[in-house]
């Protein structure tokens, strides 16, 4: 395990809402898997990881602490949240959710990002009530792939819907998948931090094992 994801794991405060951001193909399941690795070898208490995308025979070999609960089956976020209050009951440490786009409540509103907006809330709200940091992977919007610097910044997480209410903000970049450069350098920009620094990690990603290193 990469000594910086350590290092960003011993940063994940309690009460925190951390948002994974980036375009498709930047590795962000393979980072927010790589965090639980790294948190289950620390804590005996659950990790919950809830996939939305990924159904749970597919992901479970690629965890290694047997703390760590897979769910596959539910993305309503009220769902979510009573998931994670019954799990609280017996110690939770950190939720992971995979990803913001596919959760949905059964609340009405006028458009999406005033949804958004409700389940960021609601999140955040639930990271304060139990008191653990939740990690929300997201997608970016396709208006990055129109400009010539494509890496992510603050502006592009607005339509996440995740921007206020979110602690942390880590945007995934990899160069070699715009210039077909062999290249396995993945940046970890860090575009929001409450009083912390800003700044990027640059990480080495191995495509066989699907780990950083």
């Amino acid at each position: 395990m990469s000594e910086n994801i350590d290092k960003i794991t011993s940063n994940l405060k309690r009460g925190e809402l951390i948002t994974i951001a980036g375009r498709p193909g930047m590795y962000k399941t393979s980072l927010g898997i790589s965090i639980v690795n790294s948190i289950s070898k620390q804590t005996n208490e659950k990790i919950l990881y809830v996939t939305l995308e990924s159904s749970k025979d597919t992901l479970k070999k690629r965890f290694v602490g047997n703390n760590v609960q897979i769910v596959d089956d539910i993305n309503d976020i009220e769902d979510i949240k009573s998931k994670c209050e019954e799990m609280s009951k017996q110690g939770l440490s950190l939720v992971v959710i995979d990803y913001m786009q596919v959760i949905t409540t059964s609340n009405e509103f006028d458009n999406k990002l005033e949804e958004k907006f409700y389940i960021s809330k609601l999140l955040k709200t639930l990271t304060i009530e139990l008191n653990i940091p939740v990690i929300v992977i997201s997608q970016l919007t396709r208006s990055i792939e129109e400009r010539e610097n494509k890496r992510p910044t603050l502006h592009d997480t607005i339509t996440t819907g995740l921007q206020q209410d979110s602690d942390k903000i880590i945007c995934l970049y990899c160069d070699n998948y715009y210039n077909n450069k062999s290249s396995n350098i993945v940046e970890l920009i860090i575009v929001k931090n409450r009083n912390e620094r800003l700044g990027t990690i640059k990480l080495k990603f191995n495509k066989d094992t699907l780990t950083f290193e």
